[in-house]
């Protein structure tokens, strides 16, 4: 059974539907329009059918299917220099498709990047006044298209259903619209388990789903709905989980409470926080008091050793608490414990290519 979701905005004007139809359908259909005036505002490709939808448009189109990166590349080229720009992208078993209209300015293409390459690429070509015009995700990779723009952009990676809900809500009342919007089942964005030997490491709360100890009690969009805690004793090596930079810190805690009445008194113990290069922030708490090996600024790699276990804070045992949210707050401290809501995390281990481990789970770390 096929399902489909769809968009409705207000318009006008002639527009044809065609669903999973062969590569010869498509692009008779696709000739007929374009001699009715029609043009492509829509492109998928899936399994090897295409699906289009054709609104009223004018000038050049151009539409190419099933080709290899070398292939599309070239063709992208030359019809650069013809004043045409890509307003569609799709990856279908590996070969590429595209669709070309009439357009102006710069344009850079980037296929099957990590979310840590498309950060950097983003970075510097923001500086050069472009933006994100087409993101696609394909096995966990992204290939992304950037034209010219201006503006704020967020890019958010890897949101359950729910808390795409809630972003985009608050998003839209910041004045901001979506651009680029894909579904997915694999994740985008993989991290490796917080420790490099995982002898003594246990988990004792997983994400608001986990039917033994889950955090937030199911509900999904909690604050830390997908925090995970990683039980250890005092002094367990603490791993990256991802490259990043570290964004905070603070290691001067030596107190210990739990279910205090007064949150702020210990607070989250020592924290760190590295900020991943999608703008995500990897966050983790209650370390030994001096037990960050890193400072403010440093860059670090996935499976650097950045600090040791410990018991600080509002914290039952000594135990790692790992979450990857949406922002941070430099200013975080026992007067300031408003957090923010967190991504799904799935980690890659010896067992799995992307896992959200659940309370009993083996532990087999691949990092470091």
């Amino acid at each position: 059974m096929q399902l489909v979701s769809s968009v409705w905005r207000a318009g006008s004007g002639a527009q044809w539907v065609k669903i999973a139809k062969s590569w010869a359908d498509f692009k008779a259909a696709d000739t007929d329009y374009f001699n009715q005036g029609l043009r492509l505002v829509d492109f998928e490709v899936e399994d090897g059918k295409y699906t289009g939808v054709w609104r009223t448009g004018s000038g050049a189109q151009w539409v190419h299917v099933a080709l290899s990166w070398s292939d599309f590349k070239s063709q992208d080229t030359t019809y650069f220099k013809e004043g045409l720009r890509l307003v569609d992208i799709e990856i279908d078993g590996g070969g590429y498709a595209g669709v070309w209209r009439p357009g102006a300015g710069a344009q850079w293409v980037h296929p099957v990047i990590s979310a840590d390459d498309l950060g950097a690429l983003d970075e510097k070509y923001q500086k050069e006044g472009l933006r994100i015009s087409v993101l696609k995700v394909q096995d966990g990779n992204l290939t992304a298209v950037w034209r010219p723009g201006s503006g704020t952009q967020r890019i958010e990676l890897g949101l359950s259903l729910e808390r795409f809900v809630a972003e985009d809500t608050a998003h839209f009342g910041e004045g901001m619209r979506l651009q680029a919007l894909e579904v997915h089942e694999k994740p985008v964005a993989i991290y490796k388990l917080p420790f490099g030997d995982a002898t003594g490491w246990t988990l004792a709360n997983g994400n608001w789903d986990d039917p033994t100890h889950g955090h937030n009690q199911g509900d999904p969009l909690g604050w830390q709905a997908y925090a995970y805690d990683f039980t250890h004793a005092e002094g367990g090596k603490i791993l990256a989980a991802r490259a990043g930079t570290v964004y905070d810190l603070d290691e001067s805690s030596s107190k210990n409470g739990f279910n205090q009445d007064d949150h702020c008194n210990p607070g989250v113990g020592n924290y760190l926080v590295i900020k991943h290069a999608d703008g995500s922030f990897g966050v983790y708490w209650h370390m030994q008091h001096n037990g960050v090996f890193v400072k403010v600024g440093d860059k670090v790699s996935q499976g650097q050793e950045i600090a040791r276990s410990g018991n600080t804070g509002n914290s039952s045992e000594p135990h790692l608490h790992f979450d990857s949210r949406i922002d941070w707050d430099l200013n975080y401290s026992c007067s300031n414990l408003h957090e923010y809501p967190g991504y799904p995390v799935f980690f890659q281990d010896k067992n799995h290519g992307s896992w959200r481990p659940k309370v009993g789970d083996a532990l087999a770390t691949n990092n470091g």
